[in-house]
């Protein structure tokens, strides 16, 4: 038979490897659609395929289930992978199990998104509504102006007020010091005694105070 010298493995291990290099080139296009870069993909747009725009996203019933309205926006937002109008967020929320008492949920919904913009973690295209993590250059301006403020000092803090430090005057002496003498300066005390010089004359020289050295030199009295 003519087909008998063909490898179909080989062709087949050949096919599959084309297709899943097609399958991943396929995968990363999809992907810069979806998150709408803004490098002209898609003919000039805002990088988002416009069967993905009209396209609705599916939710689980309960993939809401007792998160809060923020979480909730952007969980969705992180689901559907591109800008949603407020109509599509507050239909998708309540098909996904978000708990409400409200009987109009949608300008709940909307206010809501104007506070996570002002935070910074959403941005508004054309009506519709993404994540600021999609447009990095639009976050940029959000956090250069939180670095810009200034830190000041707490209200009713006030500054320290250093503690000046008193120096001795040119040409005076130093106080005498009133702590304990040590057994050097006892021994100096008492040769200068016994040399012929006075207390007073002796705390100077020493740099005691005459009461101290008055005290080492008095006689002690004798033990009764």
């Amino acid at each position: 038979m003519a087909n008998e010298g063909i490898d179909y493995g080989a062709v087949l291990m050949d096919l599959e490897g084309k297709k899943a290099a097609i399958e991943a080139a396929i995968a990363g296009v999809r992907q810069m659609l979806n998150l709408g870069a803004e490098h002209g993909v898609g003919g000039g747009t805002t990088g988002l395929s416009p069967e993905r725009k009209d396209q609705p996203v599916a939710v689980r019933f309960d993939t809401f289930f007792q998160m809060s309205l923020s979480a909730a926006i952007t969980k969705f937002l992180e689901i559907a992978k591109c800008p949603q109008s407020v109509s599509d967020i507050t239909k998708a929320l309540l098909e996904g199990g978000f708990k409400t008492t409200s009987k109009n949920l949608m300008p709940i919904v909307g206010s809501n998104l104007s506070r996570m913009k002002s935070a910074g973690e959403v941005v508004n295209i054309d009506g519709k509504w993404g994540l600021s993590t999609w447009y990095p250059a639009a976050r940029a301006p959000v956090a250069a102006k939180t670095k810009g403020k200034k830190r000041g000092r707490p209200k009713g803090q006030t500054k320290a007020k250093a503690t000046p430090v008193s120096t001795p005057k040119p040409g005076t002496e130093p106080k005498p010091s009133a702590s304990k003498p040590t057994p050097e300066q006892v021994e100096q005390i008492k040769r200068l005694h016994a040399e012929g010089k006075k207390p007073g004359e002796i705390a100077k020289e020493v740099g005691l105070h005459h009461l101290a050295v008055w005290g080492i030199l008095k006689p002690k009295k004798a033990a009764a």
